[in-house]
């Protein structure tokens, strides 16, 4: 048995042809720099780029394997999460992201497993995503950053909505 890395940020090509194809009604607008770096803007805020390599499956097969790593849990990646986005938005571009996510899943699933991405930002949104997440797609959990929208979590702002999100979890199925 090998080992099981439980911090495996991935991106599936899907989720940038999403973020391309819905952009508008997402609240994200996706552009490409000359050396093929795709950056993200949600909600008219910073252009995060997306770290090369993420959406490497290839190369991270031969890096599980050459590692012994039997299994992964595959986190979103940071820059995408979109802590910008607001309301129907910001729950809907984190089930896509999922679904997208999930669909990998089912290609490799002795590989890897997934947390999901949730929109912290809007608590009962991210319960509702969340509960979803674990109950239909089978993830085993959600990701979430050390802040959100420069609010990390000792502050009592981001307090406030990591409990607001457990509350409503609770009263769900999660």
């Amino acid at each position: 048995m090998g080992a099981i890395d439980i911090h495996h940020h991935y991106v599936p090509e899907q989720v940038i042809g999403e973020a391309k194809g819905h952009g508008d009604a997402l609240g994200i607008e996706v552009s490409e720099d000359k050396d093929g770096t795709f950056r993200f803007s949600f909600n008219g805020g910073p252009r995060y780029p997306l770290l090369q390599g993420l959406t490497d499956v290839e190369r991270r097969l031969e890096m599980m394997e050459k590692g012994k790593i039997a299994l992964a849990a595959l986190d979103p990646s940071t820059q995408l999460l979109g802590y910008d986005l607001r309301g129907e938005q910001a729950e809907s571009w984190c089930r896509v992201y999922n679904e997208c996510v999930k669909e990998f899943l089912d290609k490799y699933p002795e590989q890897f497993t997934a947390m999901a991405a949730v929109p912290i930002q809007e608590p009962a949104r991210a319960a509702r995503v969340l509960d979803h997440a674990v109950t239909e797609l089978d993830f085993r959990g959600a990701y979430i950053a050390t802040n959100v929208n420069h609010h990390y979590y000792d502050s009592e702002r981001a307090s406030i909505r990591v409990r607001s999100t457990n509350d409503a979890a609770e009263r769900s199925s999660v």
